[in-house]
Parts: C-alpha cells; sequence; structure tokens
C-alpha cells in the first residue's frame, strides 16, 4: 500500500469522527493540521476516555446510584466498539508497515 493512500485514509476517515464525538481530557479548541502521530494520540486518548466512562458507570450501578441498565449497557458497547476499531486500525498500519519494508529500492 502506497504512503499516499495511506495519508488519503487518515486525512479522509478522520479517525475523530469514527470513534464518536466525546473529547478527550487534553482537547485544544486550535484548529491546527495534525500530523499522523497527533491524530492517533487523540483517538487512544478518546477510547482510554470510553473505557474509563463505561467503567464508572458500572460502579455507579453497583452502587445502586441513579443510573439505568441501558446506559451502562449502551457505555459499555461504544467502549468496546471503539476499542476493537482502534485495534484493527492498528492492524491496518502494522500490515502496511510491513509492506513498506519488503518494498525494494
Amino acid at each position: 500500500m502506497p504512503i499516499t493512500q495511506i495519508n488519503n485514509i487518515v486525512q479522509g476517515t478522520q479517525l475523530d469522527n469514527l470513534i464518536g464525538g466525546i473529547k478527550p481530557l487534553n482537547t485544544n479548541n486550535k484548529e491546527e493540521k495534525k500530523n499522523f502521530e497527533d491524530v492517533i494520540k487523540d483517538t487512544i486518548d478518546k477510547v482510554n476516555f470510553q473505557q474509563a466512562t463505561a467503567d464508572d458507570m458500572k460502579e455507579k450501578f453497583i452502587k445502586g446510584e441513579d443510573v439505568s441498565m441501558h446506559e451502562v449497557m449502551l457505555r459499555g458497547q461504544e467502549a468496546q466498539l471503539s476499542m476493537q476499531y482502534l485495534i484493527e486500525v492498528r492492524n491496518k498500519i502494522h500490515d502496511a508497515y510491513q509492506e513498506m519494508n519488503k518494498v525494494q529500492i
């Protein structure tokens, strides 16, 4: 897979939008061009935030606080799907890296 295709995938799909609209704890309101490393770090932060939110909801439900089972299950599924998506993106990046190493110059 050529590097231009990888760049098009990153720019075209906007990983931020696919993971969800939840903002991580360290968001910037500045409009600046992000590099690949920043996009990946932000995405990992969002997935981590979703995992932590799901865990908090579970704890609140177990303690008997005012949290519905529907919300707990929904947040758990969102966190699980986000993690699966992140793992698949990581696998695709790894495969692309291996393909690039096989290319002879």
